[in-house]
């Protein structure tokens, strides 16, 4: 792996030549990586340059405006490293807790690593200084939502696409704070470790408690809203949307070690490089329906049944306010729960991928259950009254091949029916990537109110009507996917005893109006 060392100076004449020999030193024995150092002078007039020419190292000067945040910039973007590590030029950082700031980059989800002096100490800390830097970190935490106990900390490391995949407007020291703020909206984790902090051996402070400190604040609110809330985006993808082939696609995030991308033109979101078939088709077994907390499905799905019973009768009774009778046909009808609802004024068909679910049902109702892909689904073209797609849309791979394949199925004038999470909701937003509807490979497109009417029409529907239900669900169920919103070990414990007592059984309601029914019409 290549590292780039870079390091801001300005007037540290007394302290870069014994820091770059340390640095030297410590590099030329860690034989797995190759290194670079970088000296960005940041407008000095004293002998800062003359002295780290005598290194042999790479020597650049700050064309822009003297401050730290624009010093570091500079030599981010002639790096050559795959990792940028980053300290000051005064003598406080050691040299030798270099390979403590490589390591945590063995595990491929970490973008960002932070030495903290909270833990590791500091010999320049006034009592100012620590006030203010647990004040800033604990903001931080809360505006970012994560733990980190010295965001401030001149001596980070970090992957060079968390710089070049962003715009950086810091000019100061608040560059530390964006630092962190860009990793997260990257979708990386950040490490941290006990770092010491050595008295500086020259020159001066560089930092302003209440300058900075206002700088910290403003950038503290800005990154934190990005973080949050933000929709624009950073990285681009060279590929095309699945729904109006767009040919480039903004990066979300990364969530299970998947690239969420959307499409700036039509919204529709989805996962960069989709499953394969196979994959797919053994991803839904009998563990996705019984408490495989990797497929991010079911803790238990018989279970469920009374719960999903009580919100198919509300479904059957808006279908009903449109078709009275006739054919019906259940995409990804599971057990067949929703079809039992019907009498024999229907004729109720269904489609399901899971073979270990199809077996769970009766060999009296198996006769009407295909147990495969809908797209293999042949001889039955403008057949079927109406076409229900309960809790599916967001899992196929073609979702517009699965729409106009229903268009085929229906009759002019019948009716489709499906639901399907809503990313521009309150709730979506307030939790972002850890809304529950954000889960690959289980979901693979990610949908609002535009691209869901795009699909559709594109697929030749008319929308009737959208609408956002509630549904009832058990208590246990409702525990097993707070674990997704909140992953923490607390969590899961009480996910697990709730589950494993009386209290798994109760019904509630819930309605967080993220989840959108579409009725649709197919045109004569």
């Amino acid at each position: 792996m290549n590292v780039s060392i870079v390091i801001p100076a300005k007037n540290e004449a007394t302290t870069i030549g014994t820091l770059l020999e340390a640095l030297q030193q410590v590099t030329k024995n860690i034989k797995q990586h190759e290194f670079e150092i970088i000296v960005v002078d940041d407008h000095s007039n004293d002998k800062t340059v003359e002295i780290a020419k005598n290194y042999g190292i790479k020597i650049i000067t700050n064309q822009r405006r003297s401050g730290k945040g624009n010093a570091l910039r500079t030599g981010f973007e002639i790096s050559k490293g795959e990792i940028i590590l980053m300290l000051d030029a005064d003598g406080s950082h050691k040299a030798n807790e270099i390979p403590s700031f490589l390591k945590p980059f063995e595990e491929p989800k970490v973008g960002l690593v932070v030495g903290s002096r909270a833990t590791g100490g500091s010999e320049e800390y006034t009592t100012i200084r620590t006030i203010g830097n647990v004040g800033l970190s604990f903001l931080t935490r809360i505006a970012f939502g994560i733990e980190l106990t010295d965001v401030l900390n001149g001596y980070k490391a970090f992957k060079k696409e968390v710089f070049t995949d962003f715009h950086y407007t810091s000019e100061e020291f608040e560059i530390e704070i964006e630092l962190v703020g860009k990793t997260l909206r990257h979708g990386y984790k950040i490490a941290e470790f006990p770092s010491h902090e050595l008295h500086r051996a020259g020159g001066e402070a560089k930092s302003r408690v209440v300058r900075h400190g206002f700088r910290f604040l403003w950038r503290i609110i800005v990154e934190g809203f990005f973080v949050r809330f933000a929709t624009h985006k950073h990285k681009i993808f060279s590929i095309h949307c699945k729904l109006c082939h767009y040919p480039r696609m903004n990066l979300l995030f990364k969530k299970n070690g998947y690239d969420i991308v959307d499409c700036p033109k039509c919204e529709l979101a989805f996962v960069a490089e989709m499953p394969t078939e196979h994959d797919l088709s053994g991803h839904y077994d009998e563990n996705y329906f019984e408490g495989d907390v990797s497929k991010f499905g079911y803790a238990d799905y018989e279970k469920e049944k009374k719960c999903r019973m009580i919100t198919y009768a509300a479904k059957k009774r808006e279908i009903e306010q449109l078709v009275r009778s006739g054919s019906l046909l259940d995409v990804g009808c599971a057990d067949g729960s929703f079809l039992e609802l019907f009498d024999s004024s229907w004729k109720c068909e269904g489609v399901e991928i899971s073979e270990s679910m199809v077996q769970q049902i009766s060999e009296e109702k198996r006769k009407n259950i295909f147990c495969g892909d809908l797209m293999k689904l042949n001889g039955k073209e403008r057949i079927y009254d109406v076409i229900t797609m309960w809790d599916l849309i967001d899992h196929v791979p073609l979702p517009l091949q699965v729409i106009k394949k229903a268009n085929a199925l229906l009759k002019p004038d019948g009716f489709l029916f499906l639901n399907v999470g809503d990313r521009n909701s309150l709730f979506a937003k307030l939790n972002r990537k850890r809304w529950y509807i954000f889960i690959p490979p289980t979901h693979l497109y990610y949908y609002n109110k535009k691209s869901i009417i795009k699909l559709l029409v594109e697929g030749d529907f008319k929308i009737i009507k959208i609408s956002y239900p509630g549904k009832y669900v058990t208590l246990g169920l409702c525990f097993w996917r707070l674990r997704y919103i909140i992953p923490c070990s607390l969590i899961n414990l009480l996910s697990s005893w709730v589950n494993k007592s009386f209290l798994s059984n109760i019904k509630i309601y819930i309605n967080f109006f993220d989840i959108m029914t579409i009725a649709a019409v197919k045109p004569k």
